[in-house]
């Protein structure tokens, strides 16, 4: 089994196109020469795990020109790069006079992994290339890895695989991973099958084939790395390759369909919101089949407006069904469109070709957009019609008598609002709201002086619903 890596090799191991597991042990922080009790009260804080608090303690020392040590710089430092503040650190460390006379270049260290955190590219060569000076043995294998990130990231490919194997060199436990990293920027084929006759260990052999697709990509050989991605299961990558290696029509055409394919596919959040912007940045405008296709899968891949311009667009051509149409009004919902989504649910009602599922949810949802955008006369109206003509499905009408209960305990009618949730226990008693309505309707009979009557219902619903969170609020 691997040794756990040092955060900075996991920091090299996250950043680049080959994939590899992310392990962030603990950092040991500075100890601060300082006697003053923040910074020690800091650096105890920082050693036991809680950098942010660290940081709080070291607020008001930074603040003090008389305290504010380059100890005490180096600890606020090192507690924001443990949790995550990057900006914070070039702060804290940038132009300070003392930098190199920091022990074992751990001050130029912490500037580059916080210049490559920021994509400041050469910012992160110029410090790594700094600390060389003051850098120990001990940790030039650290400053060799951000090297060879600033390196790759600012395109000297052969420079940051040789920076690379230098580091895998010194360090055994994560050889392997690093052998992979610089197969990635090696242009040479019989180069990188030197580098992966090296990789021995298990783990980092398993994405060599992620390595060979990066390096090919590197290359400028795209219809290699784009089959080398599809074998690796990365459709959209793939297919973006592919796009950029196929200038003539008829190909293009095929990556178009199989792009539709992938966003239909639905197989990840992530792989339908690469597709879809491949589609609009190089087909754009789409068919309505198309925007269909994206209507339907953008808003589950979490961009619903994307989502409503497609299910738009589609509707527009005559196409789509009742559920794209409940789809459509319930993005519209979430992007806080309400009074757009009220007519779109009633479509959906009206429709003779909606199921009667479908058509209790959407007359909920309507009502429920209605009250959501402002209309509560009107929303408080459509529900008590919820609840009477789909008294026969439980979800909706539930929801309907739940929601008319909260709105009349905000109306301070607290009788009414104990109506409702009566009505739901005792007519939907398998409602997942029914432990809650019990719950609420005991508690206003609590407040208006019936403890007797309260009692007996909470002991009803210590029975009935016996694994509920309320049934614990009950008995107490």
């Amino acid at each position: 089994m691997l040794p756990l890596p040092p955060v900075w090799i996991s920091l090299a191991l996250a950043l680049a196109p080959v994939r590899a597991p992310l392990v962030r042990p603990a950092v040991r922080p500075p100890r601060p020469a300082s006697a003053d009790s923040l910074v020690a009260v800091a650096a105890q804080a920082l050693a036991q795990g809680r950098p942010w608090q660290a940081s709080r303690l070291l607020a008001p020392v930074l603040t003090d020109s008389a305290r504010r040590s380059p100890d005490a710089l180096m600890l606020a430092a090192t507690a924001a790069s443990e949790w995550g503040g990057w900006r914070e650190v070039g702060l804290l460390l940038a132009d300070r006079p003392w930098l190199d006379s920091i022990p074992d270049g751990r001050a130029r260290l912490l500037l580059a992994r916080a210049a490559l955190e920021q994509h400041q590219d050469s910012a992160a060569l110029r410090f790594a290339l700094a600390a060389q000076h003051s850098s120990v043995a001990a940790r030039d294998a650290e400053r060799l890895v951000l090297l060879a990130l600033a390196l790759e990231r600012l395109g000297a490919r052969d420079s940051a695989a040789a920076t690379y194997e230098r580091a895998a060199g010194m360090l055994p436990g994560v050889a392997g991973w690093l052998r992979i990293r610089a197969a990635a920027v090696t242009d040479d084929s019989a180069g990188r099958a030197r580098l992966y006759a090296g990789v021995t260990d298990p783990l980092p052999r398993d994405r060599i084939g992620w390595s060979e697709a990066a390096a090919r990509r590197g290359t400028g050989d795209l219809v290699g790395a784009a089959r080398r991605y599809a074998e690796l299961g990365a459709r959209a990558m793939a297919l973006r390759l592919r796009l950029g290696g196929t200038p003539d029509s008829a190909s293009r055409a095929a990556i178009r369909r199989d792009l539709q394919a992938l966003v239909e596919a639905h197989r990840s959040p992530g792989e339908v919101r690469d597709g879809i912007a491949l589609l609009d940045s190089a087909f754009t405008p789409l068919s309505p089949a198309e925007e269909l296709a994206v209507g339907r899968a953008a808003g589950p891949a979490g961009v619903p407006a994307r989502a409503a311009a497609g299910f738009e667009r589609a509707f527009a051509a005559g196409l789509g069904t009742v559920e794209d149409r409940f789809a459509y009004a319930t993005t519209l919902t979430r992007l806080g469109r309400q009074a757009e989504a009220v007519p779109q649910f009633a479509l959906v009602v009206a429709s003779p070709k909606t199921p009667r599922v479908l058509a209790a949810s959407a007359a909920y949802q309507r009502a429920r957009a209605m009250v959501r955008g402002g209309d509560a006369v009107k929303g408080k109206l459509a529900l008590e019609l919820v609840a009477r003509t789909w008294a026969r499905d439980t979800a909706a009408a539930s929801s309907a008598l739940f929601l008319l209960g909260d709105l009349a305990s905000d109306d301070r009618a607290d009788s009414i609002a104990r109506q409702r949730y009566r009505k739901l226990v005792t007519r939907y008693p398998t409602s997942a709201f029914a432990p809650t309505a019990a719950f609420r309707g005991a508690m206003i009979a609590l407040v208006a002086g019936d403890a007797a009557l309260a009692a007996d219902e909470l002991d009803e619903l210590g029975r009935r619903y016996g694994r509920s969170d309320e049934a614990v609020a009950s008995g107490y």
